[in-house]
This record gives C-alpha cells, sequence and structure tokens, in this order.
C-alpha cells in the first residue's frame, strides 16, 4: 500500500463519496491527502479575525493547494457609553469616524498579513486559485442607549493606507458584498455601514494575479419614501458622501495600477428591492457636479477595456460607453455584456417618465452644509428624538409610474451604447436594461383610469425595458421558436409600444454588422407580453445564463 503512487492513489478516491472517503482517511498520508482532496472539505473556510489563526494552522501545508475560497467577515465594534451620563449623542463625531476607519482598516491588514504569511509557507505547493469574499462591516446598536439616528449613517467606512497592504498572488478573484441585511424595524438595530467604492480598487491593486472582481453594495443609498416627516428624517439619506464615494472611486481607477481584469460582475444597487422603493414624484439628487461628466460611469469603462465579460448594474449615463472627450475607446476582447442601469441618472435627470404627464424632473445639486450629516447633535436631532416612540414606520409613499422612455435623455444612452459596439470586435451577447415599476395606489386619480394595455398584458408589476444582442451561431437571448442559433445577427427589442427615434434605432441595427454582414433578424413583439412590456425575468434569465453566480467553480478561467 505504501508503494502505490500518489496518481494512481488519487485516482481510486476520486471515486468514493464521502463516507468512503473517511474511511480510507487513516489508511496512510497518501490515502489521507486524497480523502482531503476529493471530500471538498478544505474547499472553503469562513473565517473572521478571531480564527484568523486557526486558518493559518490549517492550511499552512498541502491543504492549501484545495482552497477554492475564502469568506472573511468584517464588524464593527458596537457604540459605548456612561448609562449613568444621559443619553448619548445621537450623531457621530469626526473622532468616532475615524475610529471605525481604523477598525476596518486593522481587520482587512489582519486578513492580508495571514494570508500573505500562509503563501510564503506553502510557497512550494502551487500558487492557488482563491476566490476572496469581504463582508461590509455591520454595527449592532443598542435601542435602549442610542436614538435611530444611530442606526442610518451615511458616512462611508474607509481603508486607510492601502499602500502598506502586502501582495497577494493567490487571489484570482475578488468579490465583495453586503455584510447584512438592513432593515429599519428590527430590534436591536443591526445597522449595514456604507463602504468607501475606493476600497474595491485598492484592494484589487494588492492583487496582481486577479482576474475577476465583483461587488453587491450600494442599495442603501436611496431616500426611502416614507409618509411620516419625522421618520424619514431618521431614516435619512444624505447625498453628499455618496457623491464624494463615486468620485473617489473614480480617482482611484484613474491613478492607482490596476491587474488586467477578465471579468466583472459589479452591482452597485443590491439589493434591487431597495432601490426600488423610492418615491418617483420627487427629485434625485445631482451626483456628477461639479463635474463636467460623471467620473464614475467614465471609470468604470476604463475598468472595462481589458475584458471579456461585463456584468454592470448602476446608476449610469454615456460615459460609461463613449468617452466625452472624444478619444477612441477599445474592447478587444469583450465578449459578452450585460449592464443594468437605473431609471434615475447620474445627474438626477429621469430616463423615464409616465404614462399621461411628461414627468420630467431635473436632479438637485448638493449644498456642502445640507448634503452631509452632523457631526454633533442638532436642535432638530433633539426635537426628533422626543417624537420617535410616536413615529410611523409603516406608512410607505408608493409613486411609481415611469414605464415610458424619455427619448430625450434616453436616447443618447442607447446611442453611445451602439456606437461603442463598433470597437468590440469579439462582442457575442449583449444586453442594455432597466428594472421599472408601476404601482400608483398612492398617486391620486392621475392613473385612476390608466389602460393597463399601454403597459403590458397583465397586472404583474415587475417589467423591464431593454435591448438585446447576439452574433450568429449564438444562443438565442429568449426563447423563440425557429431562430436559436441563427446564423445571422438577432436584435430583441423589449420596449413596449414606444419605440426610440429612428436615428437611434438605426443605430443599434449596426451593432455587429461589421464583423458579422447585413443579414439580421428583429424581434419587436414578445411571445407571451406581445407589444408590452415584458416581466424582467427576461433578462434575469440571460444574466443567469451567461454570468453564472460567483460562488461556482464556473467562475473561474
Amino acid at each position: 500500500m505504501e508503494n502505490l503512487p500518489q496518481e494512481l492513489i488519487d485516482r481510486i478516491s476520486s471515486h468514493l463519496d464521502v463516507v468512503q472517503l473517511k474511511q480510507t482517511l487513516m489508511v496512510n498520508q497518501k490515502f489521507q491527502a486524497a480523502a482531503e482532496r476529493y471530500s471538498g472539505a478544505f474547499d472553503e473556510v469562513s473565517i473572521d479575525e478571531k480564527t484568523a489563526q486557526k486558518f493559518f494552522d490549517t492550511f499552512s501545508s498541502h491543504r492549501f493547494r484545495y482552497l477554492r475560497r475564502i469568506k472573511f467577515a468584517t464588524t464593527l465594534p458596537a457604540p459605548q457609553c456612561d448609562p449613568d451620563a444621559g443619553r448619548p449623542p445621537c450623531r457621530e463625531s469626526q473622532e468616532d469616524l475615524k475610529a471605525l476607519d481604523e477598525d476596518f482598516t486593522r481587520q482587512i491588514r489582519l486578513l492580508f498579513d495571514v494570508i500573505s504569511k500562509l503563501e510564503a509557507r506553502v510557497q512550494s505547493y502551487s500558487p492557488g486559485n482563491v476566490q476572496l469574499t469581504i463582508y461590509t462591516p455591520f454595527m449592532d446598536v443598542d435601542p435602549n442607549l442610542f436614538c435611530r439616528h444611530r442606526a442610518f449613517v451615511s458616512w462611508r467606512v474607509h481603508l486607510l493606507a492601502p499602500q502598506h497592504l502586502p501582495i497577494l498572488g493567490s487571489i484570482r478573484a475578488l468579490r465583495v458584498v453586503n455584510g447584512t441585511s438592513f432593515s429599519p424595524f428590527k430590534e436591536p438595530w443591526r445597522t449595514l455601514r456604507k463602504l468607501d467604492l475606493r476600497v474595491l480598487v485598492d484592494i484589487a491593486n494588492k492583487l496582481p494575479n486577479l482576474g475577476a472582481l465583483a461587488c453587491e453594495i450600494g442599495g442603501d443609498e436611496w431616500p426611502t419614501p416614507l409618509t411620516d416627516e419625522t421618520t424619514a428624517n431618521f431614516w435619512r439619506v444624505y447625498q453628499g458622501p455618496r457623491r464624494d464615494t463615486r468620485h473617489d472611486f473614480a480617482s482611484a481607477v484613474e491613478n492607482i495600477s490596476m491587474p488586467p481584469l477578465r471579468e466583472v460582475l459589479l452591482n452597485f444597487i443590491c439589493p434591487n428591492d431597495h432601490n426600488e422603493r423610492i418615491d418617483q414624484r420627487v427629485a434625485m439628487p445631482d451626483l456628477v457636479a461639479p463635474a463636467r461628466y460623471d467620473p464614475f460611469s467614465s471609470s468604470l469603462r476604463t475598468l472595462s477595456y481589458s475584458l471579456r465579460r461585463m456584468c454592470i448594474f448602476a446608476v449610469v449615463d454615456s460615459t460609461l460607453f463613449l468617452p466625452r472627450d472624444g478619444s477612441t475607446p477599445s474592447w478587444p476582447y469583450l465578449e459578452s455584456v450585460n449592464v443594468r442601469f437605473h431609471m434615475a441618472s447620474p445627474s438626477g435627470t429621469w430616463y423615464f417618465k409616465g404614462l399621461q404627464d411628461g414627468g420630467r424632473i431635473g436632479g438637485y445639486k448638493l449644498q456642502d452644509e445640507s448634503a452631509y450629516p452632523p457631526l454633533e447633535k442638532t436642535l432638530q436631532d433633539e426635537e426628533e428624538d422626543e417624537e420617535e416612540d410616536y413615529v410611523d414606520w409603516q406608512g410607505w409613499a408608493h409613486a411609481q409610474f415611469r414605464v415610458m422612455p424619455d427619448d430625450d435623455v434616453l436616447g443618447p444612452f442607447l446611442a453611445a451604447f451602439a456606437k461603442s459596439t463598433q470597437y468590440m470586435p469579439s462582442l457575442k451577447e449583449a444586453a442594455l436594461w432597466c428594472p421599472l415599476k408601476f404601482s400608483v395606489e398612492d398617486m391620486g386619480g392621475l392613473y385612476e383610469d390608466y389602460d393597463s394595455s399601454e403597459v403590458k398584458q397583465d397586472d404583474v408589476q415587475a417589467m423591464a425595458w431593454g435591448i438585446a444582442y447576439t452574433a450568429p451561431g449564438q444562443k438565442a437571448f429568449s426563447e423563440h421558436p425557429g431562430v436559436d442559433k441563427a446564423a445571422c445577427r438577432q436584435l430583441w427589442w423589449k420596449v413596449g409600444k414606444c419605440r426610440p427615434n429612428p436615428r437611434v434605432c438605426e443605430l443599434v441595427r449596426q451593432v455587429g454588422r461589421q464583423q458579422h454582414g447585413d443579414d439580421l433578424i428583429e424581434h419587436w413583439e414578445d411571445e407571451y407580453y406581445g407589444d408590452g412590456l415584458v416581466d424582467r425575468d427576461i433578462f434575469e434569465a440571460f444574466e443567469w445564463r451567461v454570468f453564472p453566480d460567483f460562488n461556482l467553480d464556473l467562475f473561474y478561467y
């Protein structure tokens, strides 16, 4: 038994189930190694700062070769106070924020240090093919000691001095995801702390073998339409930090060297249901000024030039596709594109309007003082604290009625996408779409007698507006008899009864023409929804097919 080669033992073990592998575990070291490999017991590990040393001890050997996923949870200490000193301040001070940044930074440094130490120990083994998932920090807040202003925080948590982090060669994929769900109704309050977006870039900069980058964050950045004014103020989202973190992300992409990524799945509006609960009658913030164009959208375009697959969910504009300075973009390897954009543009202008009225509202400018949370208790805070026990947390002002494209706003965005594809010679499939809802029970009589056929054929609220493209020989975007893997280009127009203007339509028809010729099949009506707006499941099915979940081994290349 001792003389059997490792290759033969591995071959035998690969056919055994978990129970049988346990029985061979103690035969000898060769069978132990094979059992550990094929059992999957060392494929994934979840750690935090308390278990980091155990992680090092477990994988500082041949087991490192089996490791595929590391999940690292970050937390922030609950705020402390002296119960005998009266109710503590309901606002975080500059010193509080600095302490939180330092605590988060300490945890990330611990993670990097232990992986770096592990890589040095196991350098005789393979360099690793690891997906690292980092969960954004959260904080538990005692409602018996603190007011609700501490439960909803707009300030960002920052990574300090990222240049001092060690280089990690074993990480091939990075995910940054929400560390917990967020709700104003649960006690004790678990507040999800918003992360500075440039953390993605700063960490990626330290991963030279990184091929894939993902995030699932940002869904808690939207104004919540609570009917009670005091309640809405408790859950107020200050938009100054949100604008700043988008601009900081763009600055980081411009000034920091990034590894040549091959795949991204960047969801900056996760979870989607929260950012859909907005009151579409109110103005959205201008997240672009004082810049001349949206630096965030532009930086995502720069980030995408080396990609093979791109999936982005975000508030973006046409600079995601075309530079404003007239320079020529280039995506030589890009094969698959999926962009799920929000109905509000970065400037605050809506891409969509209502059925009966124009509904156009321009974005409002962010004034420095009112755009940021106070760093000390205000007179208004004192008044709201006294009313906290009487506020109504159940009153939601639903007003979701924007389902008709605003050609003046959406047209240039769609045109920029179409033009950009001429610089994507390898493009096989693409989708550009926006989730929509139609829920107008709080709109009074404005839509009391609306014709539902203008929207779709049934009464399901979750809809989508968008277009999709497939190159010759590619699997069809959606089921359609006789056209799956057609010999020519195909276009799907899931745009309802409102058609884009002819000039934009003609631009979209040019997608793929340079590479594949003039032949084109266009699909204007859906098999189930006809010429109405479709259920968003159609576009989500495309996402799942082309961009499988980051947790799956299919993700690795």
